[in-house]
Protein backbone atom coordinates (compact mmCIF):
# COMPACT_ATOMS: atom_id res chain seq x y z
CA UNK A 1 0.00 0.00 0.00
CA UNK A 2 0.67 3.64 0.37
CA UNK A 3 1.72 5.66 3.35
CA UNK A 4 0.97 4.24 6.79
CA UNK A 5 0.30 6.62 9.70
CA UNK A 6 1.21 4.16 12.50
CA UNK A 7 2.72 0.69 12.51
CA UNK A 8 3.20 -1.49 15.60
CA UNK A 9 5.24 -4.67 15.46
CA UNK A 10 5.71 -7.04 18.37
CA UNK A 11 6.41 -10.66 19.12
CA UNK A 12 6.01 -13.13 21.95
CA UNK A 13 9.29 -14.36 23.36
CA UNK A 14 7.64 -17.63 24.46
CA UNK A 15 5.80 -18.88 21.35
CA UNK A 16 7.42 -16.51 18.83
CA UNK A 17 4.03 -15.35 17.51
CA UNK A 18 4.02 -12.00 15.72
CA UNK A 19 1.71 -9.02 16.21
CA UNK A 20 1.31 -6.35 13.57
CA UNK A 21 -0.89 -3.31 14.11
CA UNK A 22 -1.56 -0.66 11.47
CA UNK A 23 -3.34 2.70 11.35
CA UNK A 24 -3.44 3.66 7.69
CA UNK A 25 -4.57 7.28 7.90
CA UNK A 26 -4.04 10.06 10.40
CA UNK A 27 -7.11 10.24 12.64
CA UNK A 28 -9.10 13.42 12.95
CA UNK A 29 -8.73 15.39 16.16
CA UNK A 30 -10.62 13.80 19.11
CA UNK A 31 -11.65 10.90 16.86
CA UNK A 32 -11.55 7.24 17.77
CA UNK A 33 -8.46 5.44 16.44
CA UNK A 34 -8.89 1.96 15.04
CA UNK A 35 -5.77 -0.18 14.88
CA UNK A 36 -6.02 -3.13 12.51
CA UNK A 37 -4.15 -5.99 14.16
CA UNK A 38 -3.01 -9.32 12.83
CA UNK A 39 -1.54 -12.16 14.87
CA UNK A 40 0.50 -14.91 13.27
CA UNK A 41 1.86 -17.96 15.02
CA UNK A 42 0.78 -20.41 17.70
CA UNK A 43 -0.44 -17.81 20.21
CA UNK A 44 -3.56 -19.83 21.09
CA UNK A 45 -1.40 -22.41 22.88
CA UNK A 46 1.01 -19.93 24.45
CA UNK A 47 1.11 -20.06 28.24
CA UNK A 48 4.01 -18.05 29.57
CA UNK A 49 3.43 -18.67 33.27
CA UNK A 50 4.64 -15.14 33.97
CA UNK A 51 2.33 -12.79 35.79
CA UNK A 52 1.96 -9.10 35.08
CA UNK A 53 2.73 -6.54 37.75
CA UNK A 54 -0.35 -5.04 39.34
CA UNK A 55 -0.15 -1.27 38.86
CA UNK A 56 -2.25 1.85 38.54
CA UNK A 57 -6.03 1.70 38.79
CA UNK A 58 -6.04 -2.09 39.01
CA UNK A 59 -3.73 -1.96 42.04
CA UNK A 60 -5.94 0.65 43.71
CA UNK A 61 -9.02 -1.47 43.02
CA UNK A 62 -7.39 -4.58 44.53
CA UNK A 63 -6.16 -2.61 47.57
CA UNK A 64 -9.63 -1.17 48.11
CA UNK A 65 -11.15 -4.64 48.10
CA UNK A 66 -8.43 -6.05 50.37
CA UNK A 67 -8.34 -3.19 52.86
CA UNK A 68 -11.76 -1.51 52.85
CA UNK A 69 -13.99 -4.44 51.89
CA UNK A 70 -11.99 -6.87 54.07
CA UNK A 71 -11.73 -9.48 51.33
CA UNK A 72 -9.10 -12.16 51.70
CA UNK A 73 -6.50 -12.56 48.98
CA UNK A 74 -7.85 -16.02 48.12
CA UNK A 75 -11.43 -14.77 47.83
CA UNK A 76 -10.40 -11.81 45.68
CA UNK A 77 -8.37 -14.04 43.37
CA UNK A 78 -11.32 -16.43 43.06
CA UNK A 79 -13.64 -13.53 42.15
CA UNK A 80 -11.24 -12.36 39.46
CA UNK A 81 -10.94 -15.88 38.09
CA UNK A 82 -14.73 -16.29 37.94
CA UNK A 83 -15.02 -13.03 35.98
CA UNK A 84 -12.23 -13.73 33.49
CA UNK A 85 -12.15 -17.50 33.07
CA UNK A 86 -14.28 -20.46 32.12
CA UNK A 87 -13.86 -23.84 33.75
CA UNK A 88 -10.66 -25.51 32.57
CA UNK A 89 -9.06 -22.36 31.15
CA UNK A 90 -5.42 -21.70 31.98
CA UNK A 91 -5.02 -18.87 34.47
CA UNK A 92 -4.40 -15.60 32.62
CA UNK A 93 -1.46 -13.40 33.53
CA UNK A 94 -3.83 -10.56 34.45
CA UNK A 95 -4.99 -12.38 37.62
CA UNK A 96 -2.48 -11.69 40.40
CA UNK A 97 -1.03 -14.53 42.43
CA UNK A 98 -2.14 -15.09 46.01
CA UNK A 99 1.31 -14.10 47.20
CA UNK A 100 1.18 -10.84 45.23
CA UNK A 101 -2.19 -9.96 46.78
CA UNK A 102 -1.04 -10.88 50.28
CA UNK A 103 2.15 -8.89 49.88
CA UNK A 104 0.20 -5.90 48.57
CA UNK A 105 -2.07 -6.00 51.64
CA UNK A 106 0.87 -6.47 54.02
CA UNK A 107 2.76 -3.49 52.58
CA UNK A 108 -0.35 -1.32 52.74
CA UNK A 109 -0.85 -2.20 56.40
CA UNK A 110 2.84 -1.69 57.22
CA UNK A 111 3.04 1.79 55.72
CA UNK A 112 0.81 3.22 58.48
CA UNK A 113 2.84 1.70 61.32
CA UNK A 114 4.85 4.04 63.50
CA UNK A 115 7.74 1.55 63.78
CA UNK A 116 8.43 -2.06 62.81
CA UNK A 117 9.19 -3.00 66.42
CA UNK A 118 5.87 -3.01 68.33
CA UNK A 119 7.46 -2.04 71.66
CA UNK A 120 9.28 0.91 70.12
CA UNK A 121 6.09 1.83 68.29
CA UNK A 122 4.15 1.99 71.57
CA UNK A 123 6.94 4.03 73.15
CA UNK A 124 6.92 6.50 70.25
CA UNK A 125 3.13 6.67 70.20
CA UNK A 126 3.08 7.68 73.88
CA UNK A 127 4.33 11.09 72.75
CA UNK A 128 1.92 11.43 69.82
CA UNK A 129 -1.65 12.66 69.61
CA UNK A 130 -4.14 11.17 70.51
CA UNK A 131 -2.16 8.45 72.32
CA UNK A 132 -0.38 10.86 74.67
CA UNK A 133 -3.64 11.19 76.61
CA UNK A 134 -4.37 7.45 76.50
CA UNK A 135 -1.01 5.72 77.18
CA UNK A 136 0.08 6.42 80.75
CA UNK A 137 2.68 3.91 81.98
CA UNK A 138 4.93 1.56 80.02
CA UNK A 139 7.17 -1.12 81.51
CA UNK A 140 9.70 -3.13 79.53
CA UNK A 141 10.98 -5.85 81.90
CA UNK A 142 7.77 -7.81 82.14
CA UNK A 143 6.11 -5.66 79.56
CA UNK A 144 3.01 -3.75 80.56
CA UNK A 145 1.11 -0.77 79.27
CA UNK A 146 -1.35 1.15 81.38
CA UNK A 147 -3.74 2.97 79.17
CA UNK A 148 -7.17 4.38 79.48
CA UNK A 149 -9.28 6.62 77.37
CA UNK A 150 -12.22 8.82 78.21
CA UNK A 151 -14.46 5.82 77.46
CA UNK A 152 -12.83 3.73 80.19
CA UNK A 153 -12.90 6.65 82.63
CA UNK A 154 -16.62 7.11 81.97
CA UNK A 155 -17.16 3.36 82.43
CA UNK A 156 -15.40 3.58 85.80
CA UNK A 157 -17.46 6.60 86.86
CA UNK A 158 -20.70 4.84 85.96
CA UNK A 159 -19.57 1.72 87.82
CA UNK A 160 -18.61 3.78 90.88
CA UNK A 161 -22.00 5.50 90.94
CA UNK A 162 -23.77 2.14 91.04
CA UNK A 163 -21.58 0.65 93.78
CA UNK A 164 -21.09 2.48 97.05
CA UNK A 165 -17.92 0.58 98.01
CA UNK A 166 -14.75 2.25 96.61
CA UNK A 167 -13.10 -0.12 94.17
CA UNK A 168 -10.34 -0.36 91.62
CA UNK A 169 -11.42 -2.01 88.41
CA UNK A 170 -9.40 -3.32 85.47
CA UNK A 171 -10.94 -3.01 82.04
CA UNK A 172 -9.29 -4.78 79.11
CA UNK A 173 -8.96 -3.39 75.59
CA UNK A 174 -12.41 -4.69 74.62
CA UNK A 175 -14.08 -2.73 77.42
CA UNK A 176 -14.76 -5.85 79.48
CA UNK A 177 -14.33 -5.79 83.25
CA UNK A 178 -11.35 -8.04 84.01
CA UNK A 179 -11.21 -7.81 87.80
CA UNK A 180 -12.24 -5.56 90.59
CA UNK A 181 -10.47 -4.95 93.89
CA UNK A 182 -12.17 -3.68 97.00
CA UNK A 183 -9.95 -1.20 98.85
Amino acid sequence: GGLIYLKIIGNCIICLSNLKGIVEYAPEENARVVITCTLKGHFQNCISGKKRRVTGNQREMFLDKLMNCNMSAAYLQRLEAEQKMNYGDPEPSSIPTLNALRLMKYKEQKKDQVHNDPILAVSLMKGMLPYNTIFHDIGYDRFYLHYWSSFEVNSYRNYSKRTKIPTIICIDSTGTLVKSHIN
